[in-house]
């Protein structure tokens, strides 16, 4: 392949006078966009004068250099005003206002995915998009509603409030920088860059807010949902959405987690299903106990006492264990969510797996057509009156 030439650089004189059209030939810019920006009042070309023939517009050099930055400008979406007032600023002002336009433009980019990313995070968890941007995904807000009645759930919320203005401006602060790095991850556009921020969340909710292992997902979610000082702070620094990502981003974190930490025991489910049925249904009650904790539930040792206990936990492990196969089943949301392949569950095995839970349900009854959220809900009752941190 033969390299095509650039065209010669054209070498103005700075006392020369350019035409609308030499204009226009040099810098791309329409003539009805050069007339524009005149109107406007950006551009104050001379005239040739009254007796010259058409009274021509005739731009100078730095006309050409004024026209550049209006050019720059209007690419990275100034308003005209905004234009108008940058261009006779100095350098250093004028390159401040488009790094802060950059740094905007880069939180519209986040958000932009987030809003894409949160389409594929409800239709996995089952819900209408509309209703699940305004108030989150129902499958999940019903188990959290019971969650908000519970003894945690209002000292978890007392606790933010009751902490002294120096406390409070303290663990804020440090809130404010995790938000940050989340609207403007650094680096890769991958949720590995989010990872880190997220870690520092949890360890941040774990040191003010509340213990993660008793909370689980859950109790992230129904604190998180709600219109607290907590929330508050999160929309003044990443905006009205941040609430909504963050519940977002923790869900596809918890659910990787499961992915690759008890990826071992969803495979054994899946083998023994295949050779012995008592096998796979003792090795799911391991698995449902675990999944069970991850998400705020904490079972009673002899779950057979309660039944209707056991199937609320398994009904729950049916619904987690279909999140992560929605996810694994993604293509491009398993490489968004795992670009490094951490994650090695194969979704088959997540399938048989959760045959197995739906067997102990009953084969009369598919858990997929029955709903135990008000069971549920009731154990989080259970879990929290006798386990709160803060008593």
């Amino acid at each position: 392949m033969v390299a095509k030439k650039r065209p010669a650089k054209t070498i103005i004189r700075r006392d020369r006078l350019l035409t609308v059209g030499e204009v226009e030939k040099l810098t791309g810019v329409t003539r009805a966009m050069l007339r524009d920006y005149d109107e406007k009042g950006l551009l104050c070309p001379r005239r040739s004068g009254e007796d010259a023939a058409n009274n021509r517009k005739l731009y100078s050099l730095e006309d050409i250099e004024r026209l550049k930055r209006i050019v720059a400008l209007r690419a990275y979406e100034f308003s005209l005003r905004e234009i108008r007032d940058l261009l006779d600023k100095e350098e250093a002002d004028f390159f401040a206002a488009l790094n802060r336009k950059l740094v905007d433009l880069r939180r519209r980019e986040q958000h932009l995915r987030s809003l894409v990313l949160f389409a594929k995070y409800v239709r996995i968890v089952g819900g209408e998009l509309f209703e699940g941007l305004v108030t989150g995904p129902e499958a999940l807000d019903l188990y959290a509603d019971k969650v908000r009645t519970t003894a945690l759930y209002a000292q978890t919320i007392n606790r933010i409030r009751r902490y002294g203005k120096e406390e409070k401006a303290h663990l804020f602060a440090e809130l404010s920088r995790i938000v940050e790095a989340m609207v403007l991850p650094e680096g890769s556009t991958d949720f590995d860059a989010l990872e880190g921020p997220i870690e520092r969340f949890v360890m941040w909710w774990d040191t003010y807010v509340e213990p993660v292992e008793d909370a689980g997902y859950l109790g992230f979610w129904a604190v998180l949902e709600d219109d607290t000082v907590l929330v508050s702070e999160i929309q003044r620094v990443g905006g009205e959405f941040a609430s909504g990502s963050l519940q977002m981003y923790l869900f596809f974190y918890w659910m990787k987690r499961f992915a690759i930490e008890e990826r071992e025991l969803v495979e054994a489910v899946a083998a023994y299903a295949e050779t012995d049925v008592i096998a796979a249904l003792a090795q799911a009650d391991k698995l449902v106990r675990r999944v069970a904790r991850r998400m705020g539930v904490h079972l009673p040792d002899d779950v057979n006492a309660a039944p209707w206990k056991r199937d609320a936990a398994y009904e729950l492990a049916y619904s987690v264990l279909g999140y992560v196969k929605g996810i694994l089943e993604d293509e491009e949301m398993t490489l968004y969510l795992d670009k490094a392949g951490a994650v090695k569950l194969r979704g088959c095995d997540v399938t048989r797996a959760r045959e197995v839970v739906n067997l102990r349900l009953g084969e009369d009854k598919p858990a997929c057509e029955r709903c135990y959220v008000g069971e549920i809900t009731e154990e989080l009752d259970y879990m929290h009156k006798d386990s709160s941190p803060f008593r």
